[in-house]
C-alpha cells in the first residue's frame, strides 16, 4: 500500500514537472523571439527609453501573479506568465546591442548546462533546505541595494563582484525552487496545473538571471 502511494506521488510530480519545463521552455522561446524582433525593429530606441517603466511593469506582474495564483484560473495565471515573458523580451533586447551573437549563444549553452545540473541537485536532495530560502532572499536584497549604490559609484570591481554574488544566489535559488516545486506537488495543497505554472515562472526567473550574469561576466562586447 505504501509503495503504491509513493508511486502515485512520483507519477503526479513527474506530470507536474513535465508541464513546468514545457511552460518554462515556451516562456524562454517567447522572450527570445520578442527580444530579437524588437532589436531588429524601429521600436528598439523607444524600448530603451522606456526601460525603467518596463522594469516596474515586470515587478508588478510578478506580484499580480503571486497574488492570483490560488484564486484565478490556471488559464489566467498562464496568460500573466506569458505577458511577463514577452515584456521581459523587450527589456532583454538590449543584449543584442551590447554583446555579439557568439557570446549570447555560448552564455545560453553554459546557462542551460549549469541550470540543468542545479535542477537535478534540487530534485534529488533529501536534505531540508527550507532555511536556504531566507538566506537567498536576504542575499538578493543586499545585492539589489548594492546595485543601486553602484549606479552612483560606478565601480567596475563592485560590478564584477555583484555579478558573481547574484549568479551564486540564483544558482542556489534554482536548486531551492526545484525542491519547493517537488514539495508543493506532493502536498496536494495547490492544483497541479497551478503548481506547474508557478514552478515555470520561478525557474524561468532563475534561468534568465543566471544567463544575464554569465553573459555579463564572460560575454564579448560588440565592436
Amino acid at each position: 500500500m505504501k509503495e503504491t502511494i509513493i508511486l502515485r506521488l512520483e507519477f503526479g510530480f513527474n506530470q507536474v514537472l513535465s508541464k513546468t519545463f514545457l511552460w518554462m521552455f515556451l516562456g524562454l522561446i517567447s522572450t527570445a523571439i520578442v527580444a530579437f524582433v524588437t532589436y531588429n525593429s524601429d521600436i528598439f530606441v523607444n524600448v530603451i527609453a522606456a526601460w525603467p517603466i518596463l522594469a516596474i511593469v515586470e515587478v508588478l506582474l510578478v506580484l499580480v501573479f503571486s497574488a492570483t495564483l490560488k484564486r484565478c484560473s490556471p488559464t489566467i495565471v498562464t496568460a500573466i506568465f506569458f505577458i511577463y515573458s514577452m515584456i521581459n523580451g523587450l527589456t532583454l533586447s538590449s543584449i543584442f546591442y551590447v554583446y555579439d551573437l557568439g557570446s549570447i549563444g555560448y552564455a545560453f549553452l553554459a546557462t542551460a548546462a549549469l541550470f540543468g545540473t542545479l535542477a537535478i541537485i534540487g530534485y534529488k536532495t533529501q536534505r531540508d533546505i527550507s532555511k536556504l530560502g531566507n538566506i537567498l532572499f536576504v542575499g538578493l536584497i543586499v545585492g539589489l541595494i548594492l546595485s543601486v549604490v553602484n549606479i552612483f559609484i560606478g565601480s567596475s570591481m563592485m560590478e564584477i563582484g555583484l555579478d558573481w554574488l547574484i549568479l551564486a544566489i540564483f544558482c542556489g535559488y534554482t536548486a531551492y525552487d526545484m525542491k519547493v516545486l517537488k514539495e508543493l506537488s506532493s502536498s496536494g495543497e495547490i492544483e497541479g496545473d497551478r503548481v506547474a505554472i508557478y514552478g515555470a515562472l520561478q525557474l524561468y526567473l532563475d534561468f534568465i538571471n543566471i544567463f544575464i550574469r554569465i553573459l555579463s561576466l564572460f560575454g564579448n562586447s560588440r565592436d
